[in-house]
């Protein structure tokens, strides 16, 4: 057991804000990557017809900050960023088309999993954790599926570089090219349906299922395990039994205002061609029934997470394994008008994070804004291992600790590398390479209707909020250029 650590409720446990307590034997780490989890989480009340018990009962169990962004609004970025504990901005990397190793930065950089396996942690992935192109095979002892393996599933790296020649001469030809091809107008929407078959044909139950095998053995180190459960990622199709209990007819939508996007900035919807994917949704009578699906695939995503919370519960591992829960970015299910995600707008930055286990207060809601490059230096410090140099995450033990404490680190979103957002407690503050701007103050307006950029009465916030704006003078050019606007 562990040396000074009082883990009853309302008493403060022996690791300091500078250095954990040192146990007498490290504690285990469970990573949880959700993909495109948004705040549909019973526990964050995102929306109210969601159902999930598990994810529910392991915040209960921890702590739940519930002001926690991504670092960046889509897979790649996100989840390179999480895993160096290194901002897209410093990085390079902003875009799903990159390979992170290529970064100068993160050439010889040392992920997460791979400072654990340094400390003498067995390293083990199963599923989605890094991208799918690349598992960077140096940060594990083992993974799976193998690196082969995800470029099968994915596409390997010349049908990507032949995709990116694809899109960079739709932009040669068309004027009025709308954005990458998955934002094309035109098409249908396939907004999901039921999958045939039960939880055992889905690749998230075959990925929980060999992370179960993994935690029924002995293990004679401390393990860093990463599971990736890849929905509620499109497309939107788990079994029926899911689906059922989300009749498109019963459905509750998110808050949607026609209107919305009068006061934002030419660039905001360049860079996201909000309109034409939800226009498109909206004639063929589609929204409902995304809405519905989504919700579905958090159902099943909370029940694959029990799944692998019951085996560790049932293992030796019970009480000496640190639980994280994360998502990678959120998305738009018609807020903003938009049906995806990659936007700096809440609803795609705002994402579940749960830690529970040995040294984490029980059943404390931090809200904070927080994002989850801080995720590498917190569980460090919570398995007592040093302090790693040179990443730009803090360390919340301290918060966790004392939720009430000043914290002057807001949370930061980085979009397609020269465009960011700032989300302090109570406003986001959103800054374009162009020099245009959004504010919204989420105490009065959390749908972030209205934009108080133009307000002089804001100008001291905007001065405040401005400091955390990342530099991007060494950034390369964005993914795609910005289309023209159709008048």
């Amino acid at each position: 057991m562990y040396k000074n650590l009082i883990t009853a409720l309302g008493v403060t446990a022996a690791i300091t804000a500078t250095n954990a307590a040192v146990p007498e034997k490290k504690p285990n780490v469970i990573l949880i990557t959700i993909d495109d989890l948004n705040d549909w989480v019973g526990s964050m009340k995102g929306h109210p017809q969601t159902i999930t018990p598990n994810i529910d009962a392991l915040a209960k169990r921890g702590v739940l900050f519930s002001n926690a962004h991504c670092p960046a609004t889509i897979c790649g970025p996100s989840r390179t960023a999480m895993l160096f504990g290194i901002r897209s901005s410093r990085s390079g990397i902003y875009s799903n088309n990159q390979n992170m190793r290529d970064s100068p930065v993160l050439k010889n950089a040392v992920t997460m999993p791979q400072y654990f396996k340094n400390n003498g942690y067995n390293t083990q992935m199963y599923g989605k954790v890094f991208d799918l192109v690349d598992p960077d095979p140096r940060s594990w002892n083992s993974f799976w599926p193998s690196k082969d393996r995800w470029r099968k599933l994915k596409g390997n790296p010349e049908k990507i570089k032949q995709a990116i020649a694809r899109v960079k001469q739709k932009q040669a030809n068309y004027k009025n090219w709308p954005g990458p091809p998955v934002m094309t107008p035109g098409k249908k929407i396939h907004a999901g349906s039921p999958a045939k078959g039960g939880d055992e044909t889905m690749f998230d139950f075959k990925t929980v299922s060999m992370a179960e095998k993994y935690l029924a053995k002995k293990h004679n180190k401390p393990f860093f395990l990463a599971v990736g459960i890849y929905k509620p990622h499109s497309g939107w199709s788990v079994p029926k039994k899911y689906h059922d209990k989300f009749p498109v007819d019963k459905i509750i939508m998110p808050p949607i205002k026609e209107d919305d996007l009068d006061d934002v900035p030419p660039i905001s919807r360049q860079l996201t061609y909000t309109e034409g994917l939800y226009k498109q949704a909206k004639k063929q009578g589609k929204i409902k029934k995304s809405v519905a699906n989504y919700l579905a695939c958090i159902n099943f995503a909370d029940t694959m997470v029990g799944k692998l919370l019951k085996s560790l519960q049932q293992s030796r591992y019970a009480d000496n394994t640190v639980i994280i829960v994360w998502g990678d970015n959120g998305y738009h299910l018609g807020s903003k008008k938009r049906i995806h995600k990659g936007t700096l707008w809440e609803r795609s930055t705002r994402i579940p994070l749960i830690f529970a286990g040995p040294g984490i207060p029980k059943g404390e809601v931090i809200k904070q804004a927080v994002d989850s490059v801080n995720i590498y230096p917190t569980v460090a410090n919570l398995c007592g291992l040093k302090e790693k140099k040179g990443l730009d995450g803090i360390n919340m033990v301290p918060l966790m600790k004392n939720p009430q404490m000043k914290w002057d680190y807001p949370a930061i979103t980085s979009q397609l590398g020269k465009h960011h957002a700032v989300r302090s407690n109570r406003y986001r503050y959103i800054r374009y390479s162009d020099g245009s701007e959004e504010l919204y103050d989420h105490s009065k307006d959390p749908n972030e209707w209205n934009n108080l950029a133009g307000n002089t009465q804001y100008a001291a916030i905007k001065k405040k909020l401005r400091k955390y704006i990342p530099s991007t003078k060494n950034m390369p050019d964005v993914a795609f250029a910005l289309p023209k606007l159709k008048k």
